[in-house]
């Protein structure tokens, strides 16, 4: 549903995962949200994983949109360091898998505590 306003909004969405790219791929594929992403990015030999800027910085590149327009949204410390690390925004969600006083540490740009808050940050 969110993804479809998204893409109204000409919003890019993509999934940057540090589970393997075949992984990634079979979670989509069996859940059929393809669809709804821009980039389906998973942990690959050949780049550095998350927290590091790489696999954020090579979705922009891919979708020639610059790090600062960016946002990041995840449920643990290393998400929002990976986007610290890319120079993009960042947004940690509260109700995912580390409890949130792990990841108000990182200091993310804004916290929500349900998916439905994201739309008021983009839109």
């Amino acid at each position: 549903m969110y993804n479809v306003l998204f893409k109204d909004k000409e919003i890019k969405t993509s999934l940057c995962t540090t589970k393997l790219q075949s992984q990634a791929d079979m979670v989509i594929d069996y859940f059929e949200l393809r669809n709804y992403f821009s980039t389906v990015l998973g942990r690959e030999e050949n780049m550095e994983s998350k927290p590091s800027a790489e696999p954020l910085l090579f979705i922009c590149s891919e979708l020639n949109v610059s790090p600062e327009a960016s946002l990041i949204v995840g449920d643990t410390e290393l998400d929002i360091r990976c986007g610290k690390n890319a120079g993009a925004k960042t947004c940690a969600a509260s109700y995912g898998y580390r409890d949130l006083k792990s990841i108000k540490e990182e200091n993310p740009d804004f916290i929500i505590n349900d998916i439905t808050e994201l739309i008021n940050l983009v839109v």
